[in-house]
């Protein structure tokens, strides 16, 4: 697993947000290093004809990544859409998470930690969405 804080993201040129990547190598414990590809989707308003916000897309995850290769990606995702929001603080933002992520108390954390600077804006104009939910142990 890498440092408690989210490793540096690597842009591609400029341009507008929602055309923008970054790539972040990852180190876990106990793989290969991996290469988390991080980008932002366009989400179109059908009735306006115009943008309304992006959701970010994640390429590279292991299929058969671990809880802690998990947090990582979660944590470098994180650390992403904090520098989107700081940046176009108006848009709508969907942020992808794993419920194993969600499930310690040390890991939400890290990730309230990433974003503190934009906490008032995540109110507003994040949107979380869990994924990685077959994972989760059956209710009863």
């Amino acid at each position: 697993m890498s440092t408690a804080s989210a490793p540096a993201p690597r842009a591609t040129p400029e341009g507008p947000a929602a055309w923008r990547a970054s790539v972040v190598t990852l180190e876990p414990l106990q793989r290969e290093l991996f290469d988390l590809r991080l980008s932002l989707t366009p989400v179109w308003d059908l009735r306006s004809g115009l943008i309304d916000g992006a959701v970010i897309t994640r390429h590279g995850v292991p299929i058969q990544a671990s809880s802690a290769d998990l947090e990582e990606v979660d944590v470098a995702t994180f650390a992403y859409a904090a520098a989107i929001l700081e940046e176009d603080e108006g848009d709508r933002l969907r942020i992808p998470v794993s419920f194993v992520t969600l499930a310690t108390q040390r890991s939400r954390d890290r990730l309230l930690r990433l974003t503190d600077s934009v906490r008032e804006t995540m109110r507003t104009a994040a949107m979380i969405e869990i994924g990685e939910l077959d994972a989760v142990p059956p209710a009863g």
